[in-house]
């Protein structure tokens, strides 16, 4: 049984590449080797081979040994198994106005040659020949990226629908991803325990004093700066906007509880002595359903497409002759 895998990204990469191949396909059966035969068309093991090739590289980079054996194994199964959906797709054609494609292709022609040749048809014509590739196999490379394109939108893509029903079930079903929590601005000067009672003592004084000098007006910034020591003393102990959940419970309630510009009063946990200023509040932020409607219509019309065109490949195959060889 082979594995077919929903990857339409990469039609667009063999598009690109299938018309580097130089020799005659029956000839390149005898060179080369089979990797699979779909109705009456073959693919090459060459085939796989250049689809795989860009990912080459990255692997031999990433991996080694038996993993990357696996790593490369897995690609080429992946490969094949979309170069076999491509030759599906491709007999599933039929071809009712001829004329109507090879016009498509003379214009894509064109248009390269304008775009990215001057105007020169010659350079295009040198690259070509440069990548030992014909005009004709270039031609046939667009025409079938302009076929596969043509049959998936009749198959799949004029038959996708996304009710507003659906969205605002999704939209609801989602709620927590669309809800920004609410926030505080605090600052904080922490001063740890140690590990005897006669630091935890000297650390609960200092802390103490400090509260006191607040009181009496002395800059929180200032303080922390000199005092206090966690990770963000030397920006005046400013943690920015946080979520005061995220905190520790001994802390969570009093950061919120705050008003905006307050100094709590010395908080002890298990290892410290917090001291918190509010810097401000922000309220709970709920994205409106409208500012994310298309959004959510898209993710709905990218998994309506990936059952419909499973759907679609399983017919395909249950209709075609697949063999490949060494696979029962």
């Amino acid at each position: 049984m082979i594995r077919f895998h929903n990857r339409f990204a990469y039609y667009t990469t063999l598009a690109a590449t299938c018309w580097l191949c130089c020799i005659s396909r029956a000839n390149a059966e005898l060179l080369d080797g089979i990797a699979a035969r779909v109705n009456d068309k073959t693919v090459l093991v060459s085939d796989v081979s250049r689809m795989v090739g860009p990912l080459y590289k990255k692997l031999r980079q990433a991996y080694s040994g038996d993993e990357l054996n696996a790593r490369l194994t897995q690609a080429r199964g992946e490969a094949l198994a979309m170069l076999i959906e491509k030759q599906l797709i491709l007999s599933s054609y039929e071809d009712r106005n001829p004329e109507a494609l090879e016009k498509l292709v003379d214009n894509r022609l064109a248009e390269v040659v304008r775009s990215q040749f001057a105007g020169d048809r010659t350079a295009f014509l040198a690259e070509l020949a440069e990548a030992k590739t014909t005009l004709e196999e270039w031609r046939e490379s667009v025409r079938d990226r302009f076929i596969i394109l043509t049959v998936r939108r009749q198959q799949i893509t004029g038959k996708i629908s996304v009710s507003p029903g659906a969205i605002q079930a999704k939209y609801e079903d989602q709620a927590a991803q669309y809800t920004e929590p609410a926030q505080v601005k605090i600052s904080m000067i922490v001063l740890y325990k140690g590990t005897t009672k006669k630091d935890g003592d000297l650390k609960r004084q200092q802390a103490s004093t400090i509260s006191k000098q607040i009181t009496e007006g002395t800059d929180f910034a200032i303080l922390a700066k000199n005092f206090s020591e966690d990770v963000k003393a030397a920006k005046g102990g400013d943690w920015g906007w946080i979520d005061a959940s995220t905190l520790k419970k001994e802390l969570a309630s009093v950061a919120s509880g705050l008003a905006e510009g307050a100094v709590s009063k010395v908080v002890e946990t298990d290892k410290a002595f917090y001291i918190l200023k509010s810097d401000g509040h922000r309220e709970t932020k709920i994205t409106p359903l409208d500012d994310v409607r298309d959004e959510i219509r898209q993710e709905l019309e990218k998994t309506e497409y990936a059952v419909i065109y499973s759907a679609w490949i399983a017919r395909l195959k249950e209709r075609a002759y697949i063999k490949v060889p060494g696979v029962e």
